[in-house]
């Protein structure tokens, strides 16, 4: 509310309209009980004008001229600084692969508690500024936070990721574009995308399709296919043990079409290594954030009717019928 410059800072000269009416109000206020005491006399004052409202009736003239004040001020146009990333938008959605075979412990102690770890690690290192959002897929596709600055929420939702059959990496791809691109960002970049995943598509949209979107709206995309050829997890159904080897042919396309990078994690270090080198690339895409004015006019205007409404109410309740 407090602004921290004007954009018109030469109109704040109108203001000084403001002392003669000041002055005004003064010289009437004294005249008035003046002209009260000369007509009645002091002994008679308390007798013909018991109701006399006093610091009231400057309360009344306070809060008008308060009003009136604020309603000047602001042709000045008010304005606040924020800090924006003007090269690309600041925010990242991170992508988690959340089926069955992210059970295989060849990543310690599983894929999806490595990739958990890392990205909370990660996560929490992002700049306050940048909106980070989560989406988690097996056979179906979560949106389960959107993109925000409440960072300390999507580590919460990345704790509770649960696994489920199947894989769809085109279609939580896809997703991820969506969200990036559903409100216009202005000049540069929608944003990035961080996927993990240790598998090929099993079902849903193909992942060259959503490159291709990705693509097509300048979004690039850093992959990290994570485990070993040699992950194995129990079958539910069967309860027989199965290979699950990575699969990491389609991340690796994902990023060369969409300009991002790939990285083959196949530990937790290797895993932790990859997120740093993206953490720096995103630093360098995002650029540093500038501050811009926010024009805060409509904040002043709703204040100064409050007063004025305030200094009607009053006056209508102690100054009604007063001398």
């Amino acid at each position: 509310m407090i602004p921290e410059t004007f954009l018109a800072p030469q109109r704040l000269w109108v203001l000084l309209v403001l002392v003669p009416l000041v002055v005004l109000a003064v010289w009437a206020q004294r005249r008035r009980r003046r002209d009260l005491v000369r007509f009645t006399g002091l002994d008679m004052l308390d007798e013909i004008a018991p109701s006399n409202p006093g610091w009231r009736r400057w309360l009344v003239v306070g809060l008008l001229m308060s009003s009136l004040a604020l309603g000047t001020a602001s042709l000045a146009q008010p304005a606040v600084q924020e800090r924006v990333s003007t090269t690309v938008a600041g925010r990242i959605i991170v992508v988690i692969d959340t089926s069955l075979s992210m059970e295989a412990t060849d990543v310690d102690p599983s894929r999806l508690e490595a990739a958990q770890d890392a990205a909370i690690e990660f996560v929490g290192q992002v700049d306050p500024d940048v909106q980070v959002g989560l989406i988690s897929f097996n056979g179906l596709v979560t949106l389960d936070v959107g993109l925000t600055v409440n960072h300390g929420r999507v580590i919460a939702a990345i704790e509770e990721l649960e696994l489920g059959p199947a894989t769809a990496v085109g279609s939580a791809l896809q997703t991820a574009v969506d969200a990036l691109t559903a409100s216009d960002t202005g000049p540069g970049f929608p944003g990035a995308i961080v996927m993990l995943s240790d598998g090929a598509t099993t079902e849903g949209e193909l992942p060259a399709d959503a490159a291709d979107a990705a693509a097509e709206e300048e979004i690039p995309v850093f992959t990290i296919a994570f485990g070993t050829p040699n992950g194995q997890i129990v079958d539910p159904y069967t309860n027989q043990l199965i290979d699950v080897p990575v699969a990491d042919f389609e991340l690796e396309a994902i990023s060369e079409v969409t300009g991002g990078t790939f990285y083959a994690a196949g530990t937790t270090e290797a895993l932790g290594d990859a997120y740093s080198q993206i953490q720096g690339q995103l630093e360098e895409l995002i650029g540093e954030p500038e501050l811009v004015d926010v024009e805060i006019t409509w904040k002043w205007i709703a204040v100064a009717m409050a007063l004025l409404a305030a200094g009607f109410v009053f006056g209508q309740l102690w100054l009604r019928g007063v001398a």
